[in-house]
């Protein structure tokens, strides 16, 4: 057995860097009126909060990996609302994330994983609250605006796509809004 004894920190390395070179794919869930968005907190990290998503299956396309993994998650079919083309990316610690852009789900939904063990928590949480950032504010844990009492550190999967979520709704909200004046 001593033989391999020197091959486990080459055996760890490679397993550690297959696991952050498979993608994760999930979504982005917004309520109907696009003021809040669906997080959901892991079963084994009590102070985290995060989006839907999951790792990819060998030969899954990445939309199909994001109705899967939101469907074990959160117990909600996005597959009727899902475009392939409407999605967000980010890398966080070497990971690459995509996560589909999925807007109107009615806030009383009822969301209900479908496995055992992997999420703790689901609720929506208010867009408007959420930093971009670490320097920006966050509501203090006590207000209103921030439910589930949440800081920075219980945001860190959050944070890095929420720039793009603003733009993304700025952009959808700047068509209807010029029709509304007679397109002035």
């Amino acid at each position: 057995n001593r033989i391999h004894a020197d091959k486990v920190d080459e055996v760890l390395e490679d397993w550690r860097d297959y696991k952050l070179a498979v993608p994760t794919y999930g979504a982005i869930i917004l309520n109907q009126d696009v003021t809040k968005v669906l997080l959901v907190q892991g079963y084994w990290s009590k102070t985290s909060w995060g989006f839907p998503k999951g790792k990819v299956n060998e030969d899954e396309p990445p939309h199909v990996c994001a109705i899967r993994e939101v469907y074990e998650e959160t117990g909600y079919d996005i597959s009727k609302r899902i475009n392939p083309n409407d999605y967000l990316s980010q890398v966080i610690n070497d990971q690459t994330s995509w996560l589909y852009l999925i807007s109107g789900v009615p806030d009383d939904t009822n969301f209900s994983p479908k496995t055992k063990k992997e999420i703790r928590d689901i609720k929506w949480f208010p867009i408007a609250s959420l930093p971009a950032s670490k320097k920006e504010e966050l509501p203090p844990q006590t207000d209103p605006r921030n439910p589930l009492n949440l800081t920075h550190n219980n945001l860190y999967m959050v944070i890095p796509f929420v720039r793009g979520l603003r733009k993304w709704l700025a952009a959808r909200h700047k068509g209807p809004k010029m029709s509304d004046h007679g397109g002035r």
